[in-house]
């Protein structure tokens, strides 16, 4: 669809394009792709270098702590997503999915959320960055392995620049990073398969019981937090993180928190720029959000770098710009899953 013809179909319906609470129906649309994207990578980013921050301030604190300030993350979501349901005049009473199904959700949830913060503690943020975007790989593979579906020759080699870049970074990082370990990768890689297993999940059942991202949102990181919160004060590990985290509010509160609120920005603004003009236009500006804070990480704090980086990460990026690419010759629908 063109632009002309967006700008006429939306004007006929009437319908309005907002940044969070800002109104841009009336810019054309490639000034609302402009704005859009803007807002979406500097919403990401500055959540990005806030984890980062709070993770190297008190690194050993953070890994000891860990899953507290991932029940505050989770206490952050299921607020917003109350609040959300509010915001759309529905209730968090009503409930479309099975509670069971919810709690598969939340338990991915608090996987993603905890072992993606606990990854933090063994390698650098830029490879965190990196393995949380390589999805395509084992998803391909799965479909392959299992369902029978037909190798395509494009996503093979997307799959093969994706993974010859994720293997030298993650090499590089453990040759020159002195906070390097191998539970970084295995961490991240529960990571990866907990994404894997939400966006299925949202797949099968979304069509079915139809319900909101915010009503997602809400039931899963609101059961993920109750189940988090008594595995931490059966563990008796709750106590001691309260304490340190009362004596630190603003670099483990603080920094939680305002990580959590502008990840959510992010993704609010994502959603409204793939609905409004398609996922081909989200997953180009979703690459480029990643470099740009991979960038950012290595400039605002200071790491160890060698050469490695940059062609690891080149590698890295030509397998998704070429899958993009060759999808730009295919049809591509609306609901294609991208993560942050």
């Amino acid at each position: 669809m063109s632009p002309d013809s967006l700008d006429r179909v939306m004007h006929a319906r009437g319908s309005k394009l907002k940044v969070v609470i800002v109104d841009i129906s009336h810019l054309s649309s490639r000034a609302q792709v402009l704005v859009l994207s803007i807002a979406m990578c500097g919403f990401f980013i500055i959540a990005g270098l806030f984890l980062e921050l709070s993770s190297r301030i008190y690194r050993q604190e953070f890994l000891k702590y860990n899953w507290y300030l991932t029940l505050i993350q989770l206490a952050s979501f299921s607020l917003y997503g109350m609040v959300t349901l509010k915001w759309q005049q529905t209730t968090a009473t009503i409930r479309r999915l099975p509670l069971g199904k919810f709690t598969v959700l939340a338990l991915l949830t608090v996987i993603s959320f905890g072992f993606g913060n606990l990854s933090l503690s063994y390698t650098n943020f830029p490879t965190l960055v990196l393995y949380k975007s390589m999805k395509l790989v084992p998803v391909m593979a799965t479909g392959v392995l299992f369902y029978g579906k037909p190798a395509d020759t494009n996503q093979i080699t997307s799959a093969i620049l994706i993974t010859l870049g994720v293997v030298g970074f993650t090499l590089t990082d453990a040759q020159v990073s002195t906070s390097y370990s191998h539970y970084g990768v295995m961490a991240m890689l529960l990571v990866i398969c907990a994404d894997i297993g939400i966006g299925s999940m949202q797949q099968r059942t979304s069509i079915d019981h139809r319900y909101s991202d915010s009503e997602m949102m809400f039931y899963s990181c609101s059961i993920g937090f109750l189940g988090l919160l008594v595995s931490l004060v059966l563990s008796r590990t709750f106590e001691p993180a309260f304490r340190f985290c009362n004596k630190h509010m603003v670099e483990t509160y603080g920094y939680t928190i305002m990580s959590s609120v502008f990840g959510l920005l992010g993704t609010n603004v994502l959603q409204t720029l793939m609905k409004s003009h398609g996922s081909l236009v989200g997953v180009t500006v979703t690459l480029l959000r990643k470099a740009l804070s991979i960038a950012l990480s290595f400039i605002v704090f200071p790491k160890p770098f060698v050469y490695q980086y940059i062609w690891s990460a080149l590698l890295f990026f030509a397998g998704f710009i070429f899958n993009i690419y060759t999808r730009q010759r295919k049809i591509v629908p609306k609901n294609i899953n991208v993560q942050s």
